[in-house]
């Protein structure tokens, strides 16, 4: 914590002794550790389709005529996942992740292949770890801003940590809208997924234990992505792997 000096003796020959700041020197160290999925994790990404949705409401008025296209569940699914090495073409659509771009069977609901393309990296977004430990603090007492600044997640793709996992399917949700009105969504849902994460740290003010109880805690009554347990839903529960923690001392 930095400390004002104070000092009468030497204020003749030192003008800033009274006022002077002493800043400690901060030790940043790097945890990591892998979260293992305990429920399944179902991804909602906003797609390209979306987005361009709300960008035409923000235009000119279109014409109340306008018909409303079928929807595109297999689209609608693929859209709703984080690809991180897959770049959208130039009409923002993603490639299929799966084996074989075709071979998926469609019988009145979408049901793609249980496996996907070795190649395609999903994702999660890794802010939703931070704040379920930010969320796990204040239960435990803890200042929600002062946790929050003191920690950050690292991940090579930036907002997103690269997931594991065993199975994904596409599910079929009810989902209430505006004006009493109901609409089905179509999303992945992950089964045997696991992350690698990595936490930068203040290690003075968080240590690697306090890290260990904020993850355990934030994995049994938070959770990741939706219907998670702080929304009223079941799913997205993890718990810390004890076995692959690893800390990498480092300072400012």
């Amino acid at each position: 914590m930095a400390t004002v000096t104070k000092t009468k003796k030497t204020a003749a020959n030192d003008p800033f002794a009274k006022t002077r700041i002493e800043i400690p020197e901060v030790n940043m160290d790097i945890f990591k550790c892998r979260l293992v999925g305990e429920t399944p994790l179902i991804i909602h990404a906003m797609g390209e389709k979306k987005r361009k949705e709300m960008r035409d409401l923000m235009g000119p008025k279109q014409a109340a005529t306008k018909v409303r296209p079928p929807k595109d569940q297999a689209g609608e699914y693929f859209d709703a996942m984080y690809i991180l090495n897959n770049q959208m073409d130039q009409e923002g659509n993603r490639p299929n992740p799966h084996q074989n771009d075709q071979e998926y069977s469609y019988e009145g609901i979408f049901v793609p292949l249980a496996f996907a393309d070795a190649t395609a990296v999903h994702g999660v977004r890794a802010s939703g770890f931070r704040l379920g430990m930010v969320r796990a603090a204040k239960s435990c007492g803890a200042v929600m801003t002062d946790t929050r600044c003191n920690m950050r997640v690292r991940s090579p793709f930036g907002s997103f940590v690269p997931l594991s996992f065993e199975t994904v399917v596409s599910r079929e949700d009810p989902v209430k809208l505006q004006g009493n009105k109901t609409d089905l969504r179509y999303r992945p849902e992950y089964t045997g997924w696991s992350v690698d994460i990595e936490i930068e740290h203040m290690s003075d003010i968080i240590g690697p234990e306090q890290l260990i109880q904020l993850l355990r805690i934030s994995g049994r009554t938070v959770g990741v992505g939706e219907w998670r347990n702080e929304r009223g839903g079941e799913f997205g529960a993890f718990d810390v792997d004890l076995d692959s923690v690893e800390l990498e001392k480092q300072s400012l």
